[in-house]
This record gives structure tokens, sequence and C-alpha cells, in this order.
């Protein structure tokens, strides 16, 4: 009968790092996720709550905005799409069609348009009061 030599099984137990408990586990990093905040570090824990629940962000609720200028360069594109009507050689923009909440004074506006949208800038107000153009707030 014939014996074969047995090798040595080599197995991958330590990772090369010799003992089995040496590199492994969460104490050789320092420990694992918010450890090691006790005692003397309780300020960490404090920071951490105040950060999550006793500071209130301030949302802002911004709105899509469109500015006289643009609806001035646009009118047309804004008739093709559905967006505004022309009628007797004036134009009426819906914002609320063309997804626009508020309508901003930026820039000055030259054609005859009559603005219907949810709200107006004290600016934009003002501009179409000084051209004697017609806004509607809905």
């Amino acid at each position: 009968m014939v014996y074969r030599k047995k090798k040595k099984k080599y197995d991958n137990r330590t990772h090369g790092h010799g003992s089995s408990d040496k590199p492994r586990g969460g104490g050789n990093r320092g420990g694992r996720g918010r450890a090691g905040l006790g005692k003397k570090a309780q300020h960490k824990k404090f920071s951490l709550l105040k950060e999550r629940f006793l500071k209130k962000k301030r949302v802002r609720k911004k709105f899509k905005s469109i500015s006289l200028f643009e609806i001035d360069q646009k009118i047309d594109f804004f008739v093709k799409r559905g967006f505004a009507k022309k009628e007797k050689g004036q134009y009426i923009f819906y914002a609320s069609k063309a997804s626009y909440e508020k309508i901003l004074g930026n820039g000055p506006i030259n054609k005859k348009i009559e603005i219907h949208a949810k709200k107006f800038s004290e600016n934009a107000k003002l501009r179409l009061r000084e051209k004697g153009l017609k806004f509607v707030e809905l």
C-alpha cells in the first residue's frame, strides 16, 4: 500500500498578523461607531444631539421665478407653447401654465404684456405700473 505524504495545511486565520486576535476587532481601530464618547468626552455626545435635535434648520420655500426681461424676450415662444395669447396687439401671459410662481422685476420690458401670476415682487409691480401694464395676482 502506498502512502502519500501529508502536506501541511496553511490556512488564512491570522491574515498575516501573527496571533489570531491581534489585528481583528473594533478595539484595534479604536472602537466601532460612536464608541469612546463616555466619561470625559460627554461634550461630543451633546454636540451630536444638539445638531440633530435642537437646531432647527430654516427652510425657505423657493419659488420658480421668471423676470420681466425674460418674459419680454421669450413671449413669442410662450405663445407657441400655449402659455400666452396674443389679442389685439397685446400679449396675455399665464405664469402658472408655464410653471412659474413668481414674477421678478429685473430688466426692461418693451412689449405690451398682461401678466397673470401667483406672486409678484415689489420691483415687478412698480415697473409694470410705470409702463402702464396690467398684472393680475391669483
